[in-house]
């Protein structure tokens, strides 16, 4: 009965460290680590081996080939941005931007998140943000058309013709959608000539 006793002792011990203590969401297996994981969990709950085992278990689960945070997290913003779209999309403005600033929080360096929180700045007029939404996108992916074809349409219509001529040649050379493509080619021959120190 002692021996009993202390044997689901140490079960509830180990079971509450591990409750406490893994990220299940962020665990990936590879092929036999669920096996080498099984024996340390085994090992714990043997007399005099309980330190032993959980200290072995938990280098496995904080092993980079066990867990990948990075990867759960990357996903995870995946997700939210595409809840996001869909939400700017039926006009849920506060969704979208609560949806976008978390994605982003969760992965600053996703091109598509940005993007969509810039297409969000500019219904809501905040022109400024939107440029620099639209900025972060070229800094990340310099041959982005969606962004360069934004920012070259805010530059435009604040006036500013000549700043846009470069963001209109990238955009040209990285390939404009096809429905704005004889726009912007029209669009660079005009503001050549006008922009043009020796017209």
């Amino acid at each position: 009965d002692v021996a009993a006793r202390n044997y689901t002792q140490r079960q509830q011990t180990l079971w509450t460290w591990l409750h406490h203590t893994v990220d299940y969401s962020a665990i990936e297996m590879v092929p036999g680590t669920a096996l080498v994981l099984l024996f340390a969990l085994r090992t714990a709950l043997r007399p005099r081996h309980l330190v032993i085992g959980i200290l072995l278990a938990s280098t496995l689960t904080s092993a980079p080939f066990v867990m990948n945070r990075d990867r759960v997290a990357a996903r995870q913003a995946e997700k939210e941005t595409m809840l996001a779209y869909r939400a700017l999309k039926t006009g849920i403005e506060s969704e979208a931007d609560r949806l976008f600033t978390q994605a982003l929080t969760r992965n600053p360096r996703f091109a598509e998140a940005h993007q969509g929180l810039g297409l969000l700045r500019k219904s809501q007029g905040r022109t400024p943000d939107a440029m620099s939404a639209f900025t972060h996108v070229l800094d990340l992916q310099p041959a982005h058309s969606a962004a360069l074809f934004e920012i070259s349409s805010l530059l435009i219509r604040s006036g500013r013709q000549c700043e846009a001529l470069p963001y209109l040649l990238r955009l040209d050379a990285a390939g404009a959608p096809a429905e704005h493509a004889d726009l912007v080619r029209q669009s660079i021959a005009s503001f050549s000539a006008t922009c043009s120190p020796n017209p």
